[in-house]
Order: C-alpha cells, then sequence, then structure tokens
C-alpha cells in the first residue's frame, strides 16, 4: 500500500449507526491514500467487537486506539498522536466526508501546497434531514478572530507539521476548542479556501443554545488563550466583546423581524451573520 496522504480521526462513543455512518463515507471515497484511525471512548459491546473486525479487515490502514483519555479534546489529541500522513482531519463520529471529498482536497494542496486548509459544510439534523450548507468567503482573520464566523473541523485539514509547531487542541476550554487551536493556527499561516462541500455534520450541538452574552464570553476567553486579544489586554478585548454583543442583539432582532417574509440564503458576510443553526463546533455524544 502506498503511503498515506492523509490520517482520518474518528472518536465516538455510544453512536453506534454514527460510527458506522462515518466510516462508510471514508471506504466510500475514490481515494485510496488514507489511514483512519478511530478513538472508542467506550462503546456497547457489540460495537466494539464490530470495530475490532474493521481494524482487523485493513490492519495497514485502519487503525484502533480503545485506551482513550476522557473528554472529547484529550481524546482528539490521542488520535492526532496516532496519526502518520502529512494531513490530518477530524470526522467525528455520526459526521460523514462528502463523496470524493479526499480526492478534492489532495488535488487543492498539491496545486497551493497550503498548511492548512477548510472547506464548506451540509447540516443534518438526528434524524437525517438535510438542514442547509454553510459555504465561506476567503478567510478573513478580523471575521474569524471576531467570532462572526467559525471553522468547521469536519472540514478542515490541517498538515502534521503545523500540528507540532502550534501544539495540539488545548483540553481546558471545552466544546470550543476547536475555534482557540483554529486561532493560534490563523497566527502562524492563513489558511486556504477549499471550493465545495467537504462534509456532512449532525447539528445539535451545545454551541448552538450559547446565549448571546455566554457565546461572545468565550470568543473572549479564546482570544485570551491563543494570545490573539484585541488590543493585545483582556480590557480591550473586554470591550470589543460588550461591541460584539450589542451587534448580536441587533442581529437577532433583524432575525426575528424577516421571519416574516420569505426565507433567504445568507452568508457569513450578510448583514444578518452565520446561521446559528449550522454552527457546530463539537458534541458531548462524542466521547
Amino acid at each position: 500500500m502506498d503511503e498515506p496522504y492523509f490520517s482520518i480521526v474518528t472518536i465516538t462513543k455510544d453512536d453506534p449507526a454514527g460510527i458506522r455512518r462515518t466510516v462508510g463515507s471514508v471506504e466510500s471515497q475514490d481515494f485510496s491514500r488514507y489511514q483512519h484511525v478511530v478513538v472508542n471512548g467506550g462503546s456497547p459491546p457489540d460495537v466494539a467487537r464490530w470495530l475490532e473486525e474493521w481494524r482487523d479487515a485493513d490492519p495497514g490502514r485502519h487503525l484502533l486506539i480503545d485506551d482513550a483519555p476522557p473528554g472529547i479534546y484529550p481524546a482528539m489529541n490521542a488520535g492526532i498522536d496516532g496519526t502518520t500522513a502529512p494531513l490530518v482531519v477530524v470526522v467525528n463520529g455520526g459526521d460523514e466526508l462528502r463523496p470524493g471529498a479526499l480526492t478534492a482536497v489532495a488535488e487543492h494542496h498539491r496545486l497551493h501546497r497550503w498548511r492548512w486548509a477548510y472547506g464548506g459544510v451540509e447540516g443534518k439534523d438526528p434524524d437525517g434531514n438535510r438542514l442547509g450548507d454553510h459555504t465561506f468567503h476567503p478567510f478573513s482573520q478580523l471575521v474569524f478572530r471576531s467570532g462572526i464566523d467559525f471553522i468547521p473541523h469536519t472540514a478542515a485539514y490541517v498538515t502534521r507539521q503545523l500540528y507540532r509547531e502550534v501544539g495540539l487542541y488545548r483540553e481546558d476550554l471545552g466544546t470550543a476548542a476547536d475555534q482557540e487551536f483554529f486561532l493560534r493556527a490563523s497566527l502562524v499561516a492563513r489558511p486556504d479556501l477549499i471550493p465545495g462541500l467537504l462534509a456532512t455534520f449532525e447539528v445539535g450541538g451545545t454551541s448552538s443554545q450559547e446565549g448571546v452574552v455566554s457565546r461572545e464570553l468565550i470568543w473572549h476567553r479564546l482570544r485570551l488563550a491563543s494570545k490573539s486579544a484585541f488590543g493585545g489586554s483582556s480590557t480591550t478585548d473586554l470591550v470589543v466583546t460588550a461591541a460584539l454583543v450589542a451587534r448580536q442583539v441587533v442581529l437577532a432582532a433583524v432575525r426575528k423581524a424577516r421571519r416574516a417574509g420569505p426565507v433567504q440564503r445568507t452568508s457569513v458576510h450578510d448583514d444578518i451573520g452565520v446561521p446559528p443553526e449550522l454552527v457546530e463546533r463539537d458534541r458531548p455524544r462524542s466521547t
């Protein structure tokens, strides 16, 4: 087998149907140079046996970590530590790679030689009903740093070299630790934007349930943790945070007013911001 070009990391816990969807989406890719690392955080015996059979069916490509540390991001970090390919993507159990995603990313990387990049995502509810797509304009440090946009780790490909340079996910920042990692990464290398949809994720994360003030305080904490605070200080960043809270209040009023009119597709640069039902960071159902 050729050396893998991609390492795909999947964490799973108590989600039999989800892990099967994820594995199926990987195995249906038309690009074969990948390794798939599954971190099992405590699945039922029948799923554990299924994962062992999956590993044994292709031991050169399928890697299984059973002694996972507790928690979402400790498990992700354990999976990333177990990879060997130059490009790494984290696809949680229940999420899926879109058909042709690996081929599209490989071709884009060979052409542009970026250190990290991301593409669009499709959102579905737990019953599999499509909620909509979210695609991106070219990366803006200001927009992302402000928390106006998000970067979906399910569709974000990071070089192992960049992980070594900036470190892995912090384990003390809760469900938004992936955004803090991307803030750190963006200070070292500007990401590229890969056209099209690369992944499907299941909506229902804790981030979509955050209140306005709570959400902006989380981003304040992320900026401090990543050393990207506005003005270089907590005080200045709190002033900006207050302005962002006011912005969100205005946007909420605009959304409410628009509900009475025709539904319009939005993008992050529209004045109503990112559709909240498509904002995803992580789900507690994964380990």
